[in-house]
């Protein structure tokens, strides 16, 4: 299968994604298409399903379970419904600032990888890679510097029991809210921000209806990918190698392309509302932050499953190893 001519598909895979055309998951999904059918020859064949297309994340996570698709993007801001442990990557200042750590952590952390497997195994999905889209950024409808800045703010979260807590403990009143929601919320003042990747801000247009985009560094939004476990045990060992080569080396594409395109995206905010205010909190400001969410560790080894405590150590113990 590795080498030789082209050949005919002998492999047709649906591939579902989270995001719209356009966007960096869709991106991904063209480097991967590439990789993975020039590594087979032409022997896998790629069909891509918008968000949308097949239904919302949660049906989405459905088709995939039941093998309707073959492979597919599962956020945890969803998918830690079904798989509580996931929930880890909704921990603030969980992941360090620095590229090339959470590279190797987010990448092939072998304890963060070897734990979690087993969780979504028993949901009949295996875990191919953990994705990062970028740093989530606050848009609010004023300065946020300190905890203090956020008391009382409504702030939109996804429906996360992590997310609420996480803003909670910064003094907000968090309140979840579908996405396509958001933008119609914030003009007609029902919430006074929400967090999103540089690049969502910019699809969506939120920074129409807000004045201020803060970066605090203190979640990066990541997506796991995943394939119809039955099906991916089911595939020869040669295949199920080149299906994780190749989700590895579009994986690490990703983190060089994932800067780039987000800063694209705030430059096109700057070019659209020269107005817009940006801010980089200091050490000193995220030092604030990151003491008030150490409280919601306790909250995720409460409500992430029976594994919490040891997916916690695994990640913690893969990002001290690549320090």
């Amino acid at each position: 299968m590795l080498a030789g001519t082209a050949t005919a598909a002998k492999y047709e895979w649906r591939f579902a994604l989270e995001e719209i055309e356009g966007s960096i998951q869709h991106e991904y999904a063209k480097k991967f298409k590439e990789v993975i059918e020039r590594r087979s020859n032409g022997e896998v064949q790629l069909d891509f399903y918008f968000y949308g297309q097949l239904g919302n994340a949660n049906q989405i996570s459905e088709l995939l379970q039941d093998g309707a698709v073959a492979m597919a993007f599962q956020s945890p801001g969803h998918l830690g419904s079904y798989i509580p442990e996931v929930n880890v990557f909704n921990l603030h200042y969980l992941l360090p600032d620095n590229r090339e750590t959470n590279m190797k952590v987010l990448m092939g952390g072998k304890h963060t990888y070897n734990t979690l497997k087993p969780y979504y195994a028993a949901k009949n999905l295996y875990l191919l890679s953990i994705i990062p889209e970028g740093w989530q950024v606050w848009s609010t409808k004023s300065a946020v510097t300190s905890p203090a800045d956020f008391d009382g703010m409504k702030f939109r979260v996804m429906t996360s029991p992590m997310l609420v807590e996480a803003y909670k403990a910064y003094g907000a009143n968090p309140t979840p809210m579908p996405y396509s929601e958001i933008y119609s919320a914030l003009q007609l003042k029902m919430i006074a921000g929400q967090v999103q990747p540089y690049f969502a801000h910019q699809e969506m247009k939120f920074y129409e209806v807000t004045d201020y985009l803060i970066n605090a560094k203190q979640l990066m939004y990541v997506t796991t990918l995943c394939f119809n476990n039955n099906l991916f045990n089911g595939l020869d060992a040669e295949t199920q190698k080149m299906v994780q080569a190749s989700v590895d080396e579009a994986t690490k594409w990703m983190f060089g392309f994932e800067k780039e395109f987000n800063a694209k995206r705030k430059d096109m905010i700057k070019e659209a509302k020269p107005a817009m205010k940006f801010i980089d909190l200091t050490p000193e400001q995220i030092a604030a932050f990151r003491d008030k969410a150490k409280a919601v560790e306790k909250v995720y080894l409460e409500i992430g499953g029976k594994g919490a405590a040891d997916v916690l150590a695994a990640v913690k113990k893969d990002v001290e190893e690549n320090k």
